[in-house]
């Protein structure tokens, strides 16, 4: 266990030095490995106030601020629980890290300890066994990242879900607020995955928690909200079976059409999803008022050539309309290599993101309304990024009951 102070990009006394600022700035401060190797950084500059980001005036401030004053490096369960034994007996604030994703800042806090468990990496297959599932499993660490977890389990005929950046941890707030994947409308949310739990908790005290050992804390991470229950140590998972996956990028602009025939084309999308999402395809798309991008679909177990034929009805719509589009479908031979050749690189600090959940009526019937809704948002600076799937029952089972 080590005692950190405040962030290591930080230059102590906080004097503006240009060639620390340009390396920081050219080695890339929108890209989240600048951040997550970091114990006090995050990556939503508005909960750090913007305080020493590289691209204001060098007059502008750099202070500690919001950013956590110490961080705890710990790397097991007694680390952590001396830690919040310790702020507690000093009535500090306490903040629970791993790589600084989450964009409500809840990793952030002014005059905080924050108790970093970025290094907590061990990953271990495993065939598990209890009532409610019997099969393949992974148990990961709480510092364990999703391309980490990606590459493990493809290296032994495996696939497990995580986020589409893949430098998001699986045991934090990811899979405790519910967590979406690539794969969710194959096997539903990342929480649906949840075997078993190894926490501390606000006292200190260590927890095992599954659906039959203490079931209440096991419910509750699993969906209740990162940081909300406890302090993770790890997390155990379900490992599915390597399939072969399929992938298709989608991307046209409002260039010599209308904007009335622009906003067609998009409507369009939205009613093809349903199909999209039941026949197990999970799709990210994002548009402005003025470009369109599907990037990417991701088909786990969906030939190729079955995923175009689901975006036919969408892509001869948009034909029909005049409007040029590019077309990419490829088939791979498992999700992690999709998910290489086909997720582009997620840049962070450049957005605050907010979210609604739209449920499945509203595109079905209330489609028209929707769009006129995402084009007024456009035409006012916003962006919206979509990301639709199939997390029914259907998908996922019932998590609540025997099999």
């Amino acid at each position: 266990m080590r005692l950190l102070k405040s962030s290591r990009w930080m230059k102590q006394g906080f004097h503006y030095d240009n060639i620390e600022t340009d390396h920081v700035r050219e080695g890339g401060w929108l890209k989240p490995e600048t951040h997550y190797g970091d114990p006090a950084s995050v990556m939503a500059p508005f909960f750090a106030n913007r305080s020493c980001d590289p691209f204001l005036p060098r007059y502008d401030r750099c202070i500690v601020g919001t950013y956590n004053t110490y961080s705890v490096n710990v790397s097991e369960s007694a680390h952590i629980s001396k830690a919040i034994q310790f702020a507690t007996d000093h009535n500090i604030r306490l903040t629970i890290r791993n790589t600084g994703h989450d964009y409500n800042g809840k990793s952030a806090g002014a005059g905080a300890i924050g108790i970093w468990t970025h290094c907590m990496k061990d990953i271990e297959i495993m065939d598990y066994e209890s009532p409610y599932y019997v099969g393949k499993a992974m148990k990961i660490g709480a510092g364990v990242q999703g391309f980490e977890a990606y590459r493990a389990a493809d290296a032994v005929g495996l696939s497990v879900l995580g986020g589409e950046c893949p430098t998001v941890g699986l045991a934090g707030g990811y899979t405790q607020g519910g967590g979406h994947s690539a794969l969710s409308s194959k096997y539903g949310l990342a929480a649906d995955q949840a075997l078993e739990w190894e926490a501390i908790d606000g006292t200190g005290k260590y927890h095992k928690a599954s659906r039959s050992e203490k079931s209440d804390l096991f419910w509750a991470l699993s969906g209740g909200g990162g940081g909300t229950y406890g302090v993770v140590v790890s997390l155990t998972v379900k490992a599915h079976e390597k399939i072969p996956v399929s992938g298709a990028n989608v991307t046209f602009s409002n260039e010599g059409v209308s904007q009335d025939a622009y906003y067609e084309a998009v409507s369009a999308y939205h009613t093809t999803l349903p199909a999209l999402v039941d026949a197990g395809v999970m799709s990210v798309w994002y548009f402005t008022n003025t470009s369109f991008t599907i990037s990417p679909l991701t088909g786990p177990g969906v030939p190729a050539a079955e995923l175009e034929r689901l975006m036919s009805p969408f892509l001869n719509k948009v034909k029909q309309l005049g409007i040029r589009y590019n077309l990419v479908v490829r088939q791979f031979s498992s999700f992690l290599e999709q998910f290489t050749g086909m997720q582009a690189p997620i840049e962070v600090g450049i957005l605050q993101f907010g979210g609604r959940l739209i449920p499945r009526r509203v595109v079905k019937e209330s489609n028209d309304a929707l769009t006129s809704v995402y084009r007024y948002i456009n035409e006012h600076g916003g962006q919206f990024i979509g990301v639709g799937l199939n997390v029914s029952m259907a998908v996922a089972g019932n998590v609540y009951k025997l099999p």
